[in-house]
């Protein structure tokens, strides 16, 4: 089977990692939330990303239930 090219109206893609064009509005909500209910910012942060990492939402294999639980269990 050959690849046929079509014809794309997509002239640039940005890929901004670590917020040099934009602010890292996730992390900044982030440490809003962990400020709002007197929970240490960082560890905050930290906790979920850990548990984003971990439960695979990244990869699609997000078991909805096991992410839950990890609340449950005094991760913060």
């Amino acid at each position: 089977m050959k690849n046929k090219k079509t014809a794309s109206n997509i002239e640039l893609v940005l890929f901004d990692f670590g917020g040099v064009i934009a602010d890292e509005g996730f992390k900044q909500e982030l440490f809003s939330i962990g400020r709002e209910n007197n929970i240490d910012t960082q560890k905050f942060y930290s906790a979920v990303c850990e548990i984003i990492s971990d439960c695979g939402c990244l990869t699609g294999d997000a078991d909805k239930k096991l992410s839950g639980r990890r609340w449950e269990n005094g991760l913060l």
